[in-house]
């Protein structure tokens, strides 16, 4: 699950800035399984998800 929040400012103004929070629950899954490397370690692989990722994201209009 995914959040942002940010604000509207007046057409004159030439920055925002918002906050986000990128898996707000930091819950884990599998997103892919593969067995490329069943054949060499004898053994498949699995992709996990990112971790939870939280930022601030600021703009300027030029």
């Amino acid at each position: 699950m995914a959040w942002k929040a940010g604000g509207n400012t007046p057409n004159n103004w030439l920055h925002a800035a918002a906050l986000y929070v990128n898996n707000l629950f930091d819950k884990r899954y599998v997103t892919g399984i593969g067995n490329t490397s069943a054949s060499v370690l004898g053994t498949p692989y699995a992709s996990v998800n990112r971790p939870r990722q939280v930022g601030v994201e600021l703009r300027v209009n030029m």
